[in-house]
């Protein structure tokens, strides 16, 4: 008798102060799900005077569109020139690729640890080939690496250093998503930030001579241009010089480029034409090259040298940001890197497949269920409360001279509140496991604004099954106090 009593006091205790605990409990899921409530967040990614693109936490750039020439490769070659910050210990880290996540990916290039790693689609392996060394990355120690394919083997070198080389044989990247983006940095969407400090990224569509590797490297490191850049060198200027003299063409400079077709105005020719600043395009004849076709065939198809004189001011999504110049061969692909923190593409309500290998999701797992419980007993309390007060608003007429001491107790409205026969209990477990669903989706939804936080199926699936868990305890003791009463009685 003496537990049944104490079990009907806490069971009066929260159906008198529900509402006040519920109010508790959901600041408590705002705090704890959106915190620190940073919607609107300084993209952290800026080009030094000095030149290299500066990358920190929360920081992305990526291209406006898809960049369709990087379909149909035969064989390739990637050059990244960096420094990192970062020790890969958090995430598979992305510097550099054409993807939209690790899910979804053509290509890219990340740190794992003090480790650089590949993944790459192809027909073979649709679900990303992995080639990479370990031990090739120091933290602050500005390195140039080159992975190249040339249809047969997959070599990386570093600073013109061969440190692997795998036989992969005949590969075909016919399965390529055409509506990927280039992205820097993150996922494109905003996830596993990688840290650090891009000089130069080049991808061209062959494979490259060893001698070729260190004639890139060696002028990557220089810093006074990129390899194979439209900076001339005197070599290029004496050749370029030649070329125009045979060709009667002088050599030309054009004070402002076609601006890219993301820019506000879409065709180059729009309101803010001149109010971009002064920059430099040099023209073919400039290039270390004696014909247009020798041209093509030398020069990356993705250029990016992250240099002021390379970046100009535009618009993206109707924001402010930072242009940032494909100096390579077709159609431009330039960077964009928008002024606050906004995800080439948000998620919402993102699963991630192999979420069971990490056990820290587990926990997670654990903590989604547990903290939602409370949620369901407390609504599930709040419906009684409030079918009891309707019940005895409507009974003042036949006042009692000894009221039940619970609402729970025999004769207390037990039998008109929501757990009455005809299916009134189901009624209120279904409304109580809704509410719980919809707190949760809301948090869930605003996740994907927070550069900090993931929108997650998974926790969405977690919070309604606590409050499930927590509704069917409820309504399991309130439906048998009557009889518990009696009983003791």
């Amino acid at each position: 008798m003496s537990v049944s009593i104490h079990i009907t006091e806490l069971f009066t205790h929260l159906c008198n102060h529900s509402k006040k605990y519920l109010f508790i409990l959901l600041i408590g899921f705002l705090v704890a799900g959106l915190w620190p409530f940073n919607f609107s967040e300084k993209n952290e990614v800026w080009i030094s005077p000095e030149g290299g693109l500066n990358i920190a936490r929360h920081g992305t750039a990526y291209t406006a569109l898809p960049p369709v020439k990087l379909q149909d490769l035969k064989q390739f070659a990637i050059l990244i020139d960096i420094s990192t910050s970062s020790d890969g210990l958090d995430s598979l880290e992305k510097i550099f690729g054409y993807f939209i996540s690790q899910e979804a990916e053509n290509f890219f290039v990340a740190q794992w640890k003090d480790g650089i790693e590949l993944r790459l689609r192809t027909k073979k392996n649709a679900g990303g080939m992995i080639f990479g060394e370990d031990g090739v990355l120091k933290k602050e120690e500005r390195a140039t690496f080159l992975i190249i394919y040339d249809g047969q083997k997959i070599h990386l070198y570093k600073n013109g250093t061969l440190v692997r080389k795998d036989t992969r044989g005949p590969l075909s990247f016919g399965n390529w998503d055409k509506a990927y983006p280039l992205v820097v940095g993150t996922d494109a969407n905003g996830r596993s930030q990688w840290k650090g400090r891009l000089f130069q990224i080049a991808v061209w569509d062959r494979s490259l001579i060893p001698e070729a590797v260190a004639d890139f490297t060696k002028h990557a490191l220089e810093g006074d241009r990129g390899a194979d850049s439209r900076q001339p060198t005197v070599d290029s200027q004496k050749k370029s010089q030649q070329s125009a003299a045979g060709s009667q063409q002088p050599t030309t400079i054009q004070e402002n480029p076609p601006r890219s077709p993301f820019m506000k105005g879409g065709s180059g020719k729009g309101e803010n034409e001149d109010k971009r600043p002064l920059t430099k395009a040099v023209t073919s004849h400039q290039w270390p090259v004696n014909s247009e076709g020798e041209e093509k065939s030398k020069r990356p198809l993705i250029h990016y040298v992250f240099k002021p004189e390379n970046s100009y001011e535009t618009e993206f999504r109707g924001k402010k940001a930072i242009g940032v110049r494909d100096l390579g061969k077709g159609e431009a692909a330039d960077l964009v890197i928008p002024e606050q923190f906004t995800p080439y593409e948000r998620v919402y309500l993102g699963w991630d497949l192999d979420w069971g290998n990490i056990s820290s999701n587990r926990v997670d797992v654990l903590i989604n269920i547990i903290g939602f419980v409370p949620f369901g007993i407390l609504m599930m309390i709040s419906f009684v409360s409030r079918r009891q007060t309707v019940d005895s608003r409507q009974q003042q007429t036949t006042i009692q001279e000894n009221p039940p001491e619970s609402p729970f107790m025999k004769g207390g409205g037990l039998e008109g509140g929501p757990f009455a026969k005809g299916g009134g209990i189901v009624l209120a477990v279904i409304l109580t496991v809704v509410a719980g669903f919809v707190v949760s989706f809301a948090i869930e939804y605003l996740q994907a604004y927070l550069p900090s936080r993931d929108s997650s199926l998974r926790d969405l699936v977690c919070n309604t099954m606590g409050t499930a868990i927590g509704t069917i305890a409820a309504a399991w003791i309130v439906s048998k106090r009557s009889t518990l009463v009696t009983g003791d009685q």
